[in-house]
């Protein structure tokens, strides 16, 4: 009965863990494509725009999951 409680409060803490991981890349996403429109907002990139949208948030998520690598292998 005890591992059913803590089996049920990870589930918990992942399931908040994710939500609050796709509220802030949803809403970098969306800034991201809103300064992508406002400031090059010319007709070949608006036809672009999907293609260049993906490229992009992988390097973007890349970018997060080696950040905390390489401040680690900094400081000792």
């Amino acid at each position: 009965m005890e591992l059913l409680m803590v089996n049920f409060s990870l589930q918990r803490k992942l399931v908040f863990f994710l939500m609050i991981t796709t509220i802030f890349f949803g809403v970098n996403r969306f800034s991201w494509l809103l300064k992508h429109i406002s400031f090059k907002a010319s007709w070949i990139q608006e036809r672009l725009l999907p293609f260049s949208f993906y490229p992009m948030t992988v390097v973007h998520l890349m970018k997060i999951q080696t950040l905390p690598v390489l401040s680690s292998r900094i400081v000792p």
